[in-house]
């Protein structure tokens, strides 16, 4: 049977029962058969039942001097057992398994272990089974007809058959074969090949974002700003440190077979197909564009935000030529101030075509762009950029891009010739709301 040794050490409980005399035969004849330490909970039983414990007088304190007579000698069974497997040796035990208490104890001394649970049992047992799942390896025997070798052949061919099943899905999860950062930049010269954007599967034409070291994401220029769906953004994206990566559907990359949180092209490629924050991100804080950057838990990925000065993990948006790391929510807030109102953070792509038409943006004053994102306030107010508006249907504020957006804003004095013209004009309106902003 050397052939068949296993790889890690294995623990095999034989389910027994009060009583039963089969079980203790077939235990040893396993341990002197792999060559391995047996330990009954039966015999700790016995040795514990000849030491003389004082019965106290409680009925409280009886019962669970009890319950701890019980279980004693199983967890005593268990502490051996742990011993044996940090040592890596194969263990057999012969314990009284009857509910789903020692159960858990069992895989949590596998688990502890770093060794594979086998339970023995016979075909005839008529009792519950307590451990229906296919984690745990079971191996049904005819204690009258019981055959050692048939059995360890059993239990080997179980072990092999996981170990198998392990590398199938080894290759399925793997490590990714790209090991660096996806940096963007941007390509400017005509392409001669045929790529397709990783956005949205078309063909790559005009100004292009690729990878400075693959060719695994590249992406039309307008894809890589855009993000359609910017207002679903789940919350936990735009945490400082996010704990978990909960999407509510996932996109795998082109190494792995299934999606994994281990990989950081799958994380990257989910956010990208749901369109929840931009790929590139310009942003009139920094000089440079910014790249969108998913990382996945093991690696720890950690960084000191330079708006907000505190410690960020996991997700940033990141300039490779700066060192700049920034929080989502402090780059690309949902809603800011402006004006005395609040703009939303939203995609020109939820909004027809016809309407986009009759906006440019109050900024820059160009054309607003199907794919682009904006920051817009469809209330009305009374003094826009500094000049005095009435409350009238045709003076709602206009759409800002995000690439536009005042990085500070700043409260500066009330222009008083103009309150004292609305004086005239609107008695009844609360001028202490009134506030002229300056943008720079």
């Amino acid at each position: 049977m050397e052939e068949l040794k296993p790889q890690v050490p294995f623990i095999v409980a034989i389910k027994d029962h009060p009583g039963s005399i089969g079980s203790r035969k077939i235990s040893h004849e396993l341990a002197e058969f792999v060559r391995c330490p047996l330990i009954n909970e039966n015999d700790i039983t016995q040795t514990l039942e000849k030491i003389s414990i004082p019965t106290p007088s409680s009925s409280t304190i009886t019962q669970t001097s009890n319950e701890l007579s019980d279980n004693l000698p199983f967890e005593i069974v268990s502490q051996i057992a742990l011993t044996q497997l940090n040592l890596k040796f194969n263990v057999i035990i012969n314990i009284l398994l009857f509910n789903d208490t020692r159960l858990n104890k069992l895989i949590e001394l596998e688990h502890s272990g770093k060794a594979r649970l086998i339970i023995i049992q016979g075909e005839s047992n008529n009792h519950q089974d307590y451990y229906d799942s296919g984690h745990i390896l079971k191996v049904s025997i005819e204690k009258e007809s019981f055959n050692v070798n048939e059995v360890v052949t059993k239990m080997y061919n179980l072990l092999d058959g996981m170990r198998e099943n392990a590398k199938s899905h080894n290759k399925l999860i793997r490590q990714p074969i790209n090991d660096h950062l996806h940096e963007l930049v941007l390509s400017k010269e005509p392409r001669t090949n045929k790529i397709l954007c990783r956005s949205c599967s078309k063909l790559i034409s005009g100004l292009s974002y690729e990878c400075a070291e693959c060719n695994e994401f590249t992406f039309h220029k307008l894809c890589a700003e855009s993000s359609p769906d910017v207002k679903n953004c789940p919350r936990w994206l735009r945490k400082m440190k996010p704990k978990q990566y909960d999407f509510q559907k996932t996109y795998k990359c082109n190494n792995c077979a299934e999606f994994s949180e281990d990989c950081y092209d799958c994380l990257f490629q989910t956010n990208v197909k749901h369109g929840f924050l931009p790929t590139i991100l310009h942003q009139q804080r920094h000089q440079h564009f910014l790249n969108f950057i998913i990382m996945p838990f093991q690696y720890n990925y950690q960084y000191k935000c330079c708006i907000c000065d505190k410690l960020g993990s996991s997700v940033s948006y990141k300039c490779y030529d700066c060192n700049y790391d920034v929080h989502v929510k402090c780059i690309l807030p949902s809603t800011t101030w402006m004006r005395g109102n609040d703009y939303s953070l939203v995609s020109a792509s939820s909004y027809h075509q016809d309407e986009l038409e009759k906006y440019n943006c109050d900024i820059c004053h160009e054309k607003i762009e199907a794919s682009q994102l904006l920051y817009w306030c469809e209330e009305q107010d009374f003094i826009h950029a500094g000049k005095i508006k009435y409350f009238t249907d045709q003076n709602k504020n206009l759409p800002i891009h995000v690439k536009c957006m005042p990085s500070v804003i700043e409260e500066e004095s009330i222009d008083r010739e103009a309150i004292e013209f609305i004086k005239m004009e609107h008695k009844n309106f609360e001028l202490s709301k009134w506030k002229t902003f300056k943008l720079h």
